[in-house]
């Protein structure tokens, strides 16, 4: 086999057309075997038209191929894997060898070329980009990797493949773009400059965008039909944030080049310092925050939060490592310090009245400042006001809780001075069973769960929390006399649970288990336990409950498939025959051409489902057989959480024994007492 060894030193800055005039003026076209042939995983382009290449492959049956390909010999490695022996790879017309393929041709027509790695990308590159139908990203693409691939710099891959510097650089970077925005760049569903645009910002940045203003059916309005300023002006203003809006150090800031200062020719005086990395942005206000938070803790200040304005990462970083946060608020019970007053400075001033006016006015505010600094320094100290440092958004700030608001609400006035005194020493006696309270859920939360076995009081506040989470619905299956129905007093509670007996302590688990399956539906993942639980204690009732609806609905579901696979067989011969039937049309595609032959097909009219699938009408649901009769007593389905009008809580019966007891046996208990709606909507006491 006759090859040509080229470098690519000397052909590099020649065009595409005179470099492969050159590699081919002393070889003779062979007829390579397609089997042989191997596509270049390096080509540029990874896209091909399907329509092209059949009109193509009908050109080839015809009248074969005009230009033979250019291909070389393979290394006996590539990318550290051995290659099949005697293969030849695509060096440029990869369309012609797909389309030979489809026309099932054995042999393709090839000048064999023995070219370096370098000289076969330049090659591919080049020629691929002065055709109409690459991509701009596969463009973009192509240039990098011959960048990489040469170890040049841009100003030679521009003399190389004939572009200007500024056009290299503006198509390497739509390589940042995301893939979802790379795709409505190639199809022109975005312009470049838009692009571009965009790739200032970092992909969290780009993709919220997408989302929410460029991709179909968007989540808010769409920026496709702005014009380039119009789009540049919405993205900098919904997605770049003021650095004085910050307070943490910004000196980092001043060089960096996601600075929009930094980017300009000359400073300006409105808000043009931005940044334009929003996760660096948040990354340093949040470390900001939790340091000065940390700072101050180690103060004994405590953390607190407000409910609408609050860092939400640094909040969750400080409750992860053990730090008790408390809600505040701006009611009268807090008290937030002014901040220090700033002296007003003499130069700053052209007109000494107006100096004069302005120092005044910051000795005023000086005095209430020193005058409130030193009542909060002795709350402190005498312990009537609790320190907080406050994580907002952006900063922190100081506040104190008074803890003798609640002693100083305004009718105290009319209070006497001993009942005052009174109120202060049993305000400061809550204050420490709160401390106590606070700081033992602090251990709750720090040390290890003991191992030791559940005592007494373990298992009387376990059994209390189950029946305080059984469904008011359901609690009148625990059997006990003189429990109302939706409510039950903390001391109601205590009092069950302090002579509960071992009967009553297995129906308190199995009403508990009863209320927790009572919301199962068909795709819970509880289903499980709710049928091995009804399976457990009413299995008779079970499998009637099922022979019953197995035997109504199996044979409409084996029905309605079947006429379901009925319909598709009907609508794939339906498509067959129209298929065979539907005229063949054959163009002939010159090489030297390369449009795209678009080759008519008739629409194919799509089979209705209405005429082949009969319509399967559901009969009307009928009752369940099994359903057990309950008493008769006008019902309403209860509200989630019912409030009963009662006046005062009924006194509560406990039985003396087991035998006294009045259980309702299982069967019984299928079906929860409803009760009605009173007028006023509220709850009234279930129906007799």
């Amino acid at each position: 086999m006759k090859t040509k060894k080229v470098s690519a030193k000397t052909n590099e800055t020649m065009d595409v057309e005179k470099m492969i005039e050159v590699l081919t003026a002393d070889l003779n076209v062979q007829h390579v075997e397609l089997s042989r042939i191997r596509p270049n995983p390096n080509n540029p382009r990874k896209q091909f038209d399907e329509d092209y290449l059949l009109g193509l492959a009908d050109s080839i049956r015809s009248v074969g191929i005009i230009n033979p390909i250019l291909v070389r010999p393979r290394k006996s490695e590539q990318d550290g894997e051995a290659v099949e022996a005697d293969t030849l790879e695509i060096i440029c017309g990869e369309c012609r060898y797909h389309a030979s393929v489809m026309a099932e041709k054995q042999t393709i027509p090839c000048f064999v070329a023995n070219v370096s790695d370098l000289t076969a990308k330049a090659i591919a590159i080049t020629e691929n980009t002065q055709r109409k139908n690459m991509t701009i990203c596969e463009e973009a693409q192509a240039m990098k990797d011959y960048l990489e691939l040469s170890g040049r710099d841009i100003a030679d891959a521009a003399a190389v493949f004939g572009f200007s510097k500024a056009y290299i650089q503006n198509r390497l970077k739509l390589l940042d773009l995301i893939s979802e925005l790379r795709a409505m760049l190639d199809d022109e569903s975005i312009t470049v400059s838009m692009a571009l645009e965009l790739c200032k910002y970092e992909s969290e940045v780009q993709q919220e965008v997408y989302e929410e203003h460029l991709k179909e059916n968007c989540l808010r309005g769409s920026w496709r039909p702005l014009k380039t300023a119009d789009f540049a002006k919405q993205l900098r203003d919904a997605y770049t944030t003021k650095l004085d809006d910050f307070y943490f150090d910004k000196s980092e800031c001043e060089t960096c080049p996601q600075n929009t200062l930094s980017q300009l020719l000359f400073r300006c005086d409105t808000d043009c310092a931005r940044c334009l990395s929003k996760s660096c942005l948040q990354d340093k206000n949040t470390t900001y925050v939790i340091n000065t938070a940390v700072e101050f803790a180690a103060k004994n200040y405590e953390i607190g939060v407000m409910k609408y304005n609050h860092n939400t990462e640094a909040v969750n970083y400080l409750l992860s490592v053990g730090y008790a946060i408390t809600e505040v608020d701006f009611s009268n019970r807090y008290i937030y310090p002014m901040d220090r007053p700033e002296e007003p400075k003499a130069d700053q001033f052209k007109d000494i009245e107006e100096y004069e006016s302005d120092m005044q006015r910051y000795k005023t505010l000086s005095d209430i400042y020193k005058r409130q600094t030193e009542e909060i320094e002795w709350g402190v100290n005498e312990e009537t006001l609790k320190p907080y440092i406050v994580v907002k958004e952006k900063q922190v700030v100081f506040c104190y809780e008074n803890l003798l608001f609640d002693a100083m609400k305004p009718n105290a006035g009319s209070k006497t001075k001993e009942q005052e005194l009174e109120e202060k020493a049993k305000r400061f006696g809550e204050i420490k069973v709160e401390h106590i309270i606070e700081d033992t859920k602090k251990i709750f939360s720090i040390k290890k769960v003991p191992n030791t076995p559940i005592c007494g009081v373990e298992e009387k506040i376990s059994y209390y929390a189950m029946i305080q989470a059984i469904k008011p619905r359901y609690r009148e299956l625990l059997g006990f006399k003189g429990i109302e129905e939706f409510s039950m007093p903390d001391d109601t509670l205590l009092a069950i649970v302090n002579k509960l007996t071992a009967k009553q302590k297995n129906r308190i688990q199995r009403v508990f288990i009863i209320s927790n399956l009572s919301d199962v539906y068909r795709d819970s993942p509880r289903y499980g336990f709710f049928e091995e639980f009804a399976a457990l204690h009413y299995p008779e009732k079970l499998e009637e409950i099922k022979a019953i609806y197995s035997a109504k609905y199996d044979p409409k579901q084996q029905r309605a498939e079947m006429e379901l696979e009925q319909f598709k067989a009907s609508k794939l011969t339906e498509a067959e025959e129209m298929e065979a039937n539907e005229p063949e049309q054959t163009e002939v595609v010159s090489e030297e051409i390369p449009e795209i032959v678009e080759v008519p097909q008739e629409d194919q009219p799509q089979a209705s489902p209405t005429e082949d699938a009969p319509v399967v009408v559901p009969e009307e649901p009928q009752d369940n057989p099994l359903q057990p009769e309950l008493p008769e007593k006008p019902v309403t389905e209860p509200d989630e959480n019912p409030e009963p009008e009662r006046e005062d809580a009924p006194d509560v019966q406990l039985p003396e024994s087991d035998d006294d007891c009045p259980f309702i046996e299982p069967y019984d208990l299928i079906e929860p007492v409803k009760t009605k709606k009173s007028k006023r909507g509220r709850r009234s006491q279930p129906a007799a």
